[in-house]
C-alpha cells in the first residue's frame, strides 16, 4: 500500500512544479491543476483508511481538513487585500490539504520563506533592467513597472521542501501515514 502513496506523493509533487511552470509563464495557476491536487488526496486518504481503520481515519484526516480551511481563510483574507492571486489562494488551500495541523508550519514555514527570496529575486530584475530571456508573463510584467510575484512557484517549492522535510518522500511513505 505505502508504493500507492509514494506514487501519490510523487504525483503531487509534479503538479505542483507544473502549477509553478503555468505561474511564471502566464501568471495563472489553472483550476484543473489545483483540482487534481486536492483530489489525489482522496485516494491517499483512502489508503489510510484501509490501513488504519475508519476510527482512526477521522483522527487522520481531520486535522487535514482544518489545515486546507485556516490556508483558505488567511490567503481569502490576503487576496481581499489584493497582494495575492485567488489562484494562490486556491492552489496553496489545496497544497496544505497534504499537510495535518502540526506539520503546517513546515509547509507555511517554507512557502514564505521561498516566496521572500522570490520577491528579493524580483526586485533585483526591475532593478537591473535584465531583459527577459523567454516570453515569460511575469517577466514581461516587472520590466513593463509592475511589481508582481508569481507566488504559486513559492507555494509549489514551500510543498515539496516541506515534503522532504517531513519525510513524506521516504521510501516506505511512514512519515505521512503516522500523521
Amino acid at each position: 500500500m505505502s508504493i500507492f502513496i509514494s506514487l501519490i506523493i510523487l504525483l503531487t509533487s509534479l503538479l505542483c512544479l507544473w502549477a509553478a511552470a503555468q505561474d511564471y509563464m502566464k501568471m495563472e495557476i489553472p483550476n484543473r491543476i489545483v483540482a487534481v491536487l486536492a483530489g489525489l488526496f482522496i485516494p491517499a486518504a483512502f489508503i489510510v483508511m484501509l490501513i488504519t481503520g475508519f476510527s482512526d481515519f477521522l483522527d487522520w484526516v481531520i486535522p487535514h481538513l482544518a489545515s486546507a480551511l485556516i490556508v483558505f481563510g488567511v490567503t481569502a483574507l490576503i487576496y481581499t487585500f489584493g497582494t495575492f492571486g485567488a489562484g494562490d489562494s486556491k492552489f496553496a488551500t489545496a497544497a496544505a490539504l497534504w499537510f495535518p495541523l502540526g506539520d503546517l508550519m513546515a509547509f507555511a514555514f517554507y512557502t514564505a520563506l521561498l516566496g521572500g527570496l522570490l520577491g528579493i529575486f524580483t526586485i533585483f530584475l526591475k532593478k537591473k533592467n535584465i531583459l527577459p530571456a523567454n516570453n515569460s508573463k511575469w517577466l514581461q510584467e516587472i520590466y513593463s513597472g509592475k511589481s508582481i510575484v508569481p507566488y504559486g512557484i513559492a507555494i509549489a517549492l514551500g510543498t515539496i521542501f516541506a515534503f522532504v522535510h517531513l519525510g513524506y518522500y521516504a521510501p516506505s511513505a511512514t512519515a505521512f501515514l503516522a500523521q
